[in-house]
């Protein structure tokens, strides 16, 4: 999940290559993108990208009103995008 731990580079690595496996099967048209990785102190490192994919549009959407400038899909789907970060203790 989002509030994934991983001790050690083994499971780490574990935790990645499910990810990796998993999202482009449940995440249609998956894009990773603007991918950055910096250093915030020895042995701590933070890396953010972002996520973008085609999901149903919420039923409640047009009920509240969608965004004059907002696109839907067909079959009532949207692109979604959304921003991860993640810190690593090296």
């Amino acid at each position: 999940g989002p509030l994934q731990t991983a001790k050690g580079a083994e499971e780490y690595l574990q935790v990645m290559q499910a990810w990796g496996a998993n999202l482009p099967q449940r995440l249609e048209q998956l894009e990773v993108s603007d991918v950055k990785t910096f250093q915030l102190q020895p042995g701590r490192d933070r890396g953010k990208w972002q996520y973008t994919f085609v999901a149903a549009l919420p039923p409640s959407a047009r009920t509240r009103g969608l965004p004059e400038d907002f696109v839907v899909l067909p079959g009532e789907k949207c692109r979604v995008q959304t921003s991860v970060m993640a810190d690593l203790d090296l």
